[in-house]
C-alpha cells in the first residue's frame, strides 16, 4: 500500500509581541522588542490516528528609525 499523507484540518496561532523604546532623540528612535509565536498543525482523522503536531517561536527585533 502506498502511504497517505494527512492533510491540515486546522491550524492555529497565537501570538504575543512586546516593544521597548530604548532611545529617542535627535537623530532617531532606538526600539528593542520581542515576539513569542506558538502554533499548531492538526490534520484530519485518519486510518493510524488523528495526527498533530506544535512548534513554538520566539523572536527578537532591534529597530533604528532615523529622524523620529
Amino acid at each position: 500500500p502506498l502511504p497517505c499523507p494527512a492533510t491540515a484540518g486546522a491550524v492555529t496561532e497565537a501570538t504575543i509581541v512586546a516593544w521597548w523604546l530604548f532611545l529617542k532623540g535627535k537623530y532617531g528612535t532606538v526600539q528593542v522588542g520581542t515576539q513569542l509565536a506558538w502554533s499548531r498543525r492538526d490534520t484530519w482523522e485518519a486510518v493510524g490516528g488523528h495526527p498533530s503536531t506544535d512548534v513554538s517561536q520566539i523572536f527578537l527585533d532591534f529597530r533604528y528609525l532615523p529622524f523620529q
